[in-house]
């Protein structure tokens, strides 16, 4: 996975990942009792589990779990994390990195959305660290990528032939939006084809030949919500770009909606998203 961050503004400073984790004197051998562990298979490969724990001590250790989906697969996740009493930490790695966290203590739950890679070998991996945790309920959803952008464009009948334009044609029929009326209607306005200009503040790439770029670009704003004049947009792309840092881009796409962005290196933020079509430098 590719990964850059830039810029200073003010919505990505405060989405800042949280970097305080419970503090460990040294590293403990995980202990972890009475362990059930339930799947959901759809077409030969897991689409949910459930892992319970009656008591845990210990860690960080990575565990790896089964699910089939080939190698180097990018997931879109769902998770949940609860613990009756005690800490409990789930780390959900990408090449030995974390790609979402979830911490809960006592009697909370957490719940996080994002993407995760399958490893060479098929499993997904997924790191816990836990402090005398008792009760504790992990529950995991999987949708590979590629699935989970033919639904939501299933989701916008109103264009259902916009594939069908050429790209003079679909360009054409992208109409300019601003920032901020994107921003307080992108739930309204789902499925419009749209035309937007900013900078690429974070980028990131994922997969191989079927790769996903994902960005976020600073787009003017005249209504001057925050002190900066600018807004923030995030971007799915279903292939790679040549565009990168700092560079001024026009999208040409269909708004998603709302949708939750969040990265290693950034906090899950709630953002208005455009599925586009053409990257334009």
């Amino acid at each position: 996975m590719k990964f850059r961050y830039f810029g200073v503004f003010e919505v990505i400073v405060y989405s800042m990942l949280a970097l305080a984790t419970t503090c460990w004197s040294a590293t403990k051998p995980l202990t972890e009792n009475s362990v059930e562990t339930s799947q959901s298979v759809k077409d030969g490969k897991v689409s949910a589990a459930r892992i319970t724990v009656e008591s845990s001590n210990g860690g960080p250790e990575i565990i790896k779990m089964r699910t089939d989906y080939p190698a180097r697969a990018v997931l879109q996740v769902e998770a949940s994390l609860t613990v009756k009493e005690g800490y409990y930490k789930v780390e959900l790695l990408n090449s030995g990195k974390p790609s979402l966290v979830l911490e809960a203590k006592d009697g909370k739950t957490v719940r996080v959305k994002g993407r995760m890679s399958v490893t060479s070998g098929g499993d997904v991996e997924y790191r816990v660290t836990s402090r005398n945790a008792r009760n504790s309920c992990l529950e995991l959803s999987f949708t590979p990528v590629s699935k989970a952008l033919s639904q939501s464009t299933k989701r916008m009948p109103a264009n259902r032939n916009a594939d069908r334009l050429s790209e003079a044609e679909y360009k054409a029929s992208c109409k300019q939006i601003a920032a901020g009326e994107l921003t307080k209607n992108a739930d309204m306005k789902k499925g419009q084809l749209v035309k937007v200009t900013g900078q690429i503040i974070v980028f990131e790439e994922s997969g191989g030949s079927d790769a996903v770029t994902r960005l976020i670009i600073s787009v003017k704003d005249d209504t001057n919500k925050l002190p900066s004049g600018k807004l923030p947009i995030y971007v799915s792309f279903h292939g790679k770009t040549d565009s990168f840092i700092n560079d001024t881009v026009t999208i040409y796409g269909t708004i998603y909606g709302n949708d939750i962005y969040q990265s290693p290196q950034i906090q899950k933020k709630t953002l208005p998203r455009v599925d586009a079509k053409y990257i334009m430098k």
